[in-house]
Formats: C-alpha cells, sequence, structure tokens
C-alpha cells in the first residue's frame, strides 16, 4: 500500500484532513453548516410533499400548466400551484395541515 493511501483519509477534529487545504470543500462545509442550523425540517417535508404532488411537472423541469421551473418553484412556501395541487403556506400553517389530515413523513435508510 503506497504511503498516499495510509495517509489520505485520516482525520483531524473528524474531518479529513486535506479537506482543511482544499477550499471547494470549505464552501460545502459553511453551506452545509448554515443550511442545517437555519432551513427547519417542515421546509423539507413540504419541498417533498410538493414534488410528489406534482411529480408530472417534476420529471418535465418545469409546471404543465404554467411553465414555472421546478424544483425551484416548490422551495418557495409563498408559491402555489397553478394546477391546484398544493397553496402557500407558512411553517405553522403546515403543521396544522399535518396534524388535520393526520400527513406523517417517515425517513428510511437503506434497502
Amino acid at each position: 500500500m503506497a504511503w498516499w493511501d495510509r495517509i489520505k483519509e485520516k482525520k483531524i477534529f473528524g474531518i479529513i484532513w486535506w479537506y482543511f487545504f482544499y477550499p471547494p470543500k470549505w464552501s460545502i462545509f459553511i453551506k452545509g453548516t448554515y443550511n442545517a442550523t437555519t432551513v427547519p425540517f417542515e421546509f423539507c417535508e413540504i419541498v417533498v410533499y410538493r414534488a410528489t404532488m406534482c411529480r408530472e411537472c417534476l420529471e418535465a423541469g418545469k409546471c404543465v400548466n404554467c411553465g414555472c421551473k421546478t424544483p425551484d418553484s416548490f422551495m418557495v412556501l409563498e408559491n402555489w400551484c397553478s394546477g391546484n395541487n398544493w397553496d402557500k403556506t407558512t411553517i405553522e400553517q403546515w403543521n396544522e395541515y399535518k396534524k388535520r389530515t393526520g400527513l406523517k413523513f417517515e425517513i428510511s435508510y437503506g434497502g
């Protein structure tokens, strides 16, 4: 085994050491940390819900009714579906909707 293979995966503070010297990884770390602390889980639920309600639009890359770009349009809470599949919402309204309808999201990993 070459010396590089032995050390390339070594970690400092849980981070692969050479990432400290690779600027593209800096921006990923900063964006990931920012998103993890500022984007509520409910926002992710809303985006997934909208994508499932507008699967045809998602696959086309744009809304089949109005032509707006997907999935970008799913990520704006103030936006609504021109095909009446979903409406604009807030996090509070979303939580009320889930409670009223019994909608639940389950996250699973692997096969």
